[in-house]
């Protein structure tokens, strides 16, 4: 008599596929979840820059910010001359690149807050030029 090989149950086969499959899945979110699902990373705690600033030379800028990303445009009688965007630390360090309107200009910059967050000095790079520069902004207050 010879022996027939032994048959699995389907319902086994399946249930031990679907636990493989939810194994896997949970290690590789675990491995790679705040690059998949970035809202789930949790935010750095950084000051605020979001708002408006206004410098003693005449301009005036708006700046946007999410998390420790930020966007900003400089404005001089409402038309814009330049905008950019970079990063702040949690120490209150910027740094961010520009690029002029108009013409084909552009920069890095480096600055920090200062002044319970009410202030930005800093020096920035004309890319093309090499020229530097000091800036000074300051928050508008309410």
């Amino acid at each position: 008599m010879t022996e027939s090989p032994r048959e699995l149950d389907v319902g086994v086969v399946v249930a031990l596929l679907s636990v493989l499959i939810a194994v896997t899945a949970g290690v590789l979110i675990f491995i790679n979840g705040d690059r998949w699902f970035p809202a789930l990373a949790p935010a750095p705690d950084v000051p605020s820059i979001a708002g408006d600033w206004y410098d003693d030379i005449g301009y005036t800028y708006f700046a946007t910010q999410q998390a420790d990303e930020f966007q900003y445009r400089m404005l001089q009688g409402g038309a814009v001359l330049s905008r950019g965007g970079g990063i702040i630390t949690e120490l209150g360090e910027l740094e961010f690149n520009y690029s002029d309107i108009g013409d084909s200009g552009g920069g890095y910059c480096i600055g920090v807050l200062e002044e319970e967050d009410s202030r930005v000095v800093g020096k920035c790079v004309d890319e093309v030029t090499g020229e530097e520069w000091d800036f000074d902004i300051k928050r508008v207050l309410d």
